[in-house]
């Protein structure tokens, strides 16, 4: 999840299977907050990665309106691509006749606060975050 696209690999048995690309991804966001807030987009760029956040269904009652607003904004600006990662899941398991295991996601913009959990609940599948250590040259 970069800041110009949003790219899915999709694999099984160790293998990819299908690769998928969409355009919605940080820069969306950033958009959406700059033009919402009327504040230039670096501005909006920088609240995205120090303040923003997504909330899960449950969540949203239990804040307050101005996060409720946020909240709302940030899962209209998102919904096209987590209508997207629908589509590419349902492709995927008419493909191999499997559900996916587990998404796992990586980038910038996967950086945002709650997102692991909006979008578990958004496409029904485990989320979490990519974990890779740091590779070492032994001499």
């Amino acid at each position: 999840m970069g800041h110009k696209t949003t790219k899915a690999y999709f694999a099984y048995n160790d293998k990819i299977v299908s690769n998928h690309f969409s355009s919605i991804a940080g820069q969306t966001i950033d958009e959406v907050i700059s033009q919402t807030y009327e504040i230039s987009s670096g501005e909006a760029r920088i609240y995205k990665h120090e303040k923003a956040f997504f909330l899960t269904e449950g969540q949203l009652e239990q804040v307050s309106s101005d996060q409720k607003d946020f909240a709302i904004l940030m899962r209209k600006s998102f919904s096209p691509l987590t209508q997207q990662i629908q589509r590419w899941l349902l492709g995927y398991r008419i493909k191999t006749g499997f559900s996916i295991e587990k998404v796992y996601i990586t980038g910038g913009t996967a950086g945002i606060n709650n997102i692991e959990n909006f979008l578990s609940e958004k496409i029904e599948a485990p989320v979490e975050h990519l974990k890779i250590n740091s590779l070492e040259t032994q001499n």
